[in-house]
C-alpha cells in the first residue's frame, strides 16, 4: 500500500523507538516485584508475541504481571444453558502502590443484564488453604482475604473453581457473553473471574459494574488456557493456540494470550476463515457462509487500517489478530477485546458505510486500549475518542481528504450535534460513564464529540506532531494503565506548545456553542 512519505519516516522511527526505549512504561506497575528467577514465567507464555519483540516484552513485563493458569471444560446442554466449569490458578503479583490484605476479583457475568447467566465460585483456595469469600455488588464483586498482608511486589498463590453459565437473552446487554440459538454462535467476554482494575493514583475499582460502556476494566497479565470442548466448533480468540488434540467427540485447545486486559473467546461451528499477513502477524476474518461474498471486503478493510496503524502508532507485536462476525445484541456495532473483535452481523453488507468505519474502529483499539490501557469508566474517551479520531485518519490517508471530511460528518459531527442542538445538551466528555445522563447522551458525546476534539488538537499542533505525540504516547504507556494528563503531556511534548486551554474547552467544559451553530446541523444532514 502506498502511503505517505511522512507516515513512512514515521515508522523507521517508530521500530527503533519500541525496540530500545520500552523497558519502562509508567503505569504499568508502582512495585518491584519479589518475584525471584525461579517464579518467572516461562517465555512460553510470550509466545502470542512476534519473535523481534519477544525479548524486550519479557524484560519489561515479566516479573510484575499476574499470571492466570486456567483449565476448563465447555458444556453444550442442547435446549438447556452451556457452562464452562474450570480452574484458575493464579500467580498475583501486588502490583499496586500499597499493602494489600485482600484480592479484589470480579464475576462480571453476575451483572443483572444477563439474567440466566452467570458465575459462581465452587472453591477458593490461597497458598492452597480455603478461604472464605465476601461477596458484594448482586455478586459481581468479590473480596478474597489474605493470611498475610502482601507487601507491594509480593506474590501469593491463589486457586479458583468456578462455572459459568450462558445466557440466551442479548437484548439487554451488549451480548458479548451469551449464546445465539439461531446461529449457533457463542460469544465468551469475561467469562472467568478477573482481577479487579487499578488505576495509578486512583486505586482498585471497587464500585459497581457500569454496563453503559465497557463493563471490563482490568490491567495486563498473561493467560494460558487449556479448554476441552466439543469437536466441531472453530474458535477465534485473544493469543494464539499452541496446541490443538483432537480426541474423538472432544479436543483440547491450549492458547497463550501474551501481556493482555482479559482473554476472550468466540466459537461457532459455521465459522469460515479468511487470512492474510500484516508485516509478520497473521490476520484472521471469521465469517459464516451467508456473508461469504463480502469476505474478502471484510478481510481487506481489517488488513489495510492494522497496516496503517502500524506504521502510525508503532508495530503491533502480536503474531495474531482475529476479526469475527458475532451475533450480539441491538446496544453494539463492534466490541473490543485483546487481540480479537467482535463485529455484529448486522453490518455484514459491503453497503452499509458502517461496516468499514466500525472494524477500522474495532481495529484501532488493538493500540488504545488493548496495549495502551485506561480506566474506562473514569475516562472512556482515552480509548474510544481516540479509537474514533483515529479512523478518521485511516480514511484520510487511504482515500483522501474528502472521504476524511465525509466520515467526520457522518460520524462524528452527525452524532455530536444531535446531542448539542437536542434535548439532553451538551455534556463533559472527561467524566465517568455512570455520569452521563443516558446511554444516547454517553455515545454521542464520547464518541462524536471526543474524537472531534482530537481532530481540533491534530488542526492545532499539525498532522506530523499529531502522530508523533500518539506514538510517545504509546511507547510510554505500553500494556499500562494511562491517564488523561499523560495524553496531554505527549501533545504538548511533540508539538512544544501550551494546549491546556484547547483540552479544557474540548474535555472538561460543555462549551459546545461557542464551535457550532444549528444550522450546522443542518448543513451535514
Amino acid at each position: 500500500m502506498l502511503l505517505s512519505s511522512l507516515v513512512r519516516a514515521l515508522f523507521t522511527r517508530l521500530i527503533v523507538l519500541t525496540i530500545v526505549g520500552a523497558m519502562f512504561t509508567p503505569g504499568l506497575v508502582a512495585a518491584t516485584s519479589a518475584r525471584g528467577l525461579a517464579s518467572l514465567p516461562s517465555m512460553t507464555r510470550y509466545d502470542a508475541i512476534l519473535p523481534d519483540f519477544r525479548d524486550d516484552i519479557y524484560a519489561q513485563t515479566s516479573d510484575l504481571l499476574p499470571v492466570y493458569d486456567v483449565s476448563a471444560s465447555f458444556n453444550i446442554a442442547g435446549d438447556g444453558l452451556s457452562t464452562i466449569t474450570g480452574t484458575t490458578r493464579l500467580s498475583y503479583v501486588n502490583f499496586a502502590d500499597a499493602a494489600q490484605d485482600e484480592v479484589h476479583v470480579r464475576l462480571y457475568p453476575n451483572a443483572p443484564v444477563y439474567l440466566e447467566g452467570g458465575i459462581v465460585l465452587d472453591e477458593v483456595l490461597i497458598s492452597g488453604e480455603h478461604i472464605d469469600p465476601r461477596y458484594d455488588l448482586d455478586d459481581t464483586l468479590v473480596s478474597l482475604p489474605l493470611f498475610e498482608t502482601l507487601e507491594p511486589g509480593g506474590e501469593v498463590d491463589l486457586t479458583i473453581q468456578f462455572t459459568s453459565t450462558l445466557p440466551f437473552e442479548r437484548n439487554q446487554s451488549y451480548g458479548m457473553f451469551g449464546f445465539d440459538q439461531e446461529s449457533g454462535s457463542f460469544n465468551f467476554a469475561h467469562w472467568q473471574p478477573l482481577l479487579t482494575g487499578w488505576t495509578p493514583g486512583i486505586g482498585w475499582n471497587t464500585g459497581p459494574l457500569d454496563m453503559r460502556g465497557d463493563p471490563v476494566f482490568s490491567n495486563a497479565a498473561l493467560f494460558s488456557v487449556q479448554l476441552q470442548a466439543p469437536s466441531g466448533l472453530v474458535f477465534a480468540t485473544t493469543g494464539v493456540a499452541t496446541s490443538t488434540v483432537e480426541m474423538g467427540a472432544t479436543t483440547i485447545y491450549t492458547w497463550e494470550s501474551g501481556p493482555s486486559r482479559d482473554f476472550v473467546m468466540i466459537a461457532n461451528p459455521n465459522f469460515l476463515v479468511a487470512e492474510g499477513i500484516v508485516g509478520e502477524t497473521v490476520v484472521r476474518s471469521f465469517y459464516t457462509a451467508e456473508h461469504a461474498a463480502i469476505a474478502d471486503e471484510v478481510l481487506e478493510m481489517t488488513m489495510a487500517s492494522m497496516e496503517i496503524f502500524n506504521e502510525l502508532f508503532g508495530p503491533y507485536p502480536y503474531r495474531e489478530f482475529d476479526l469475527a462476525e458475532a451475533y450480539i445484541g441491538p446496544r453494539a456495532a463492534g466490541i473490543e477485546f485483546p487481540g480479537v473483535v467482535y463485529i455484529s452481523q448486522n453490518l455484514y453488507n459491503i453497503e452499509n458505510p458502517n461496516l468499514e468505519f466500525t472494524i477500522v474502529h474495532e481495529v484501532a483499539h488493538q493500540w488504545w486500549y488493548a496495549m495502551i490501557g485506561n480506566n474506562q469508566y473514569l475516562h472512556a474517551f482515552l480509548d474510544e475518542s481516540l479509537s474514533n479520531y483515529a479512523s478518521i485518519v485511516y480514511y484520510e490517508l487511504r482515500y483522501g481528504p474528502d472521504a476524511a471530511d465525509q466520515a467526520v460528518d457522518r460520524f462524528l459531527k452527525r452524532s455530536y450535534f444531535a446531542a448539542l442542538f437536542g434535548t439532553e445538551g451538551d455534556q463533559i466528555v472527561n467524566q465517568p460513564t455512570a455520569s452521563f445522563p443516558s446511554d444516547r447522551s454517553y455515545g454521542r458525546i464520547v464518541y462524536g464529540k471526543g474524537a472531534l476534539g482530537m481532530q481540533a488538537i491534530r488542526d492545532e499542533i499539525g498532522l506530523d506532531a499529531f502522530t508523533r505525540a500518539l506514538a510517545d504516547y504509546a511507547e510510554l504507556h505500553r500494556f499500562g494503565v494511562a491517564l488523561p494528563g499523560d495524553l496531554l503531556a505527549a501533545f504538548e511534548r511533540a508539538s512544544n506548545s501550551d494546549l491546556s486551554e484547547l483540552w479544557r474547552h474540548w474535555f472538561d467544559a460543555a462549551e459546545g456553542e461557542q464551535d457550532f451553530v444549528p444550522s450546522d446541523l443542518v448543513e451535514i444532514t
